[in-house]
């Protein structure tokens, strides 16, 4: 198949498609990836060719802003602008970063120091005092643990804005907690949706193992409507599909069972799903927080009695 043109000229976001064997069908999966919100950024304002043959009309600039929030414009400078964002949307960030990300840093290796006859650095005092044990090394007594974290993107067009940020708080309160108990964390956002035998899987990465959770981008991507209705839907747009369903309906999410063998989740891994999926129906944070815990199965992990201080401040 001869390398479209957005194949050509961004080789690292958008890639060839491919098929895969999903339950005895052929699937064609449309691959895009993002390392960061500025790689998605420049992108996007790149011109990458719109597939016109497929999508007549561009929702990501037509959309009513009900429905999508604001302009693409707006949402797609916001990306990497600050000043793009509301007032409010700013305070919100600064009080997810205040009260929910500043978890104090943890040691995820353990070492200690044993005792030897020979071999390591000479332990002084034992030396002088005819100890029989006079060499020390450093052992590792435990290895770091490692979880990977995929956040489903799409998600029901009667979603509500407080459904999306009560999620996005408590995505924010497990990848605390998990840190807190010795693990370290990569956070993927991942957009898996399919017209026919075709599927969209677009991921965006918001947090590498190395790395802290950067709030305002993780803001961006997760509580606004505007980043799936605007920016996800331009990057559909650019996409080489051939089914023509993609230009009126943009694709319906895949579910679990296929999301799962797509991304190839090992055990220990977290998928987290739109909310409806988590029992998140958007009024008390608490009961919202407990549900999920209990969804994901990670009661044993993170004790949600011990989290209701974290969860006390709310975003608007």
């Amino acid at each position: 198949m001869k390398e479209s043109y957005n194949q050509q000229n961004f080789p690292i976001n958008i890639f060839s498609p491919y098929v895969v064997n999903i339950n005895g069908r052929d699937y064609t999966i449309y691959k895009a990836r993002f390392n960061t919100l500025h790689s998605l950024y420049t992108y996007l304002i790149s011109n990458p060719k719109i597939n016109s043959d497929i999508f007549e009309i561009t929702d990501s600039d037509e959309q009513d802003s009900c429905f999508a929030g604001r302009s693409f414009n707006e949402t797609l400078d916001s990306l990497v602008n600050l000043d793009h964002l509301d007032n409010f949307e700013i305070d919100d960030i600064l009080r997810l970063k205040n009260n929910l990300i500043k978890a104090k840093s943890i040691k995820t290796q353990k070492y200690k120091t044993v005792k030897t006859v020979a071999g390591g650095r000479v332990n002084v005092p034992a030396y002088c005092a005819g100890a029989p044990l006079v060499y020390e090394e450093t052992h590792k007594v435990s290895q770091p643990k490692f979880i990977k974290i995929y956040v489903t993107l799409s998600y029901d067009k009667n979603t509500t804005d407080k459904q999306i940020q009560n999620r996005a708080i408590i995505i924010a309160n497990i990848i605390k907690a998990l840190e807190h108990s010795g693990y370290i964390v990569d956070l993927n956002s991942v957009m898996l949706s399919k017209v026919e035998d075709e599927i969209a899987y677009i991921i965006v990465q918001i947090k590498k193992y190395n790395e802290s959770l950067n709030i305002s981008s993780f803001y961006k991507t997760q509580c606004n409507k505007e980043f799936l209705r605007r920016i996800l839907f331009r990057v559909l747009e650019t996409m080489d599909f051939q089914r023509r369903g993609w230009g009126w309906s943009y694709g319906i999410s895949c579910k679990e069972e296929m999301i799962r063998e797509l991304l190839d989740l090992q055990k220990g891994d977290i998928l987290i799903q739109e909310p409806i999926k988590l029992n998140i129906k958007g009024g008390d944070l608490m009961e919202d927080f407990t549900s999920v815990i209990e969804t994901l199965g990670l009661q044993d992990i993170i004790d949600i009695k011990s989290s209701n201080p974290v969860l006390e401040r709310k975003l608007r």
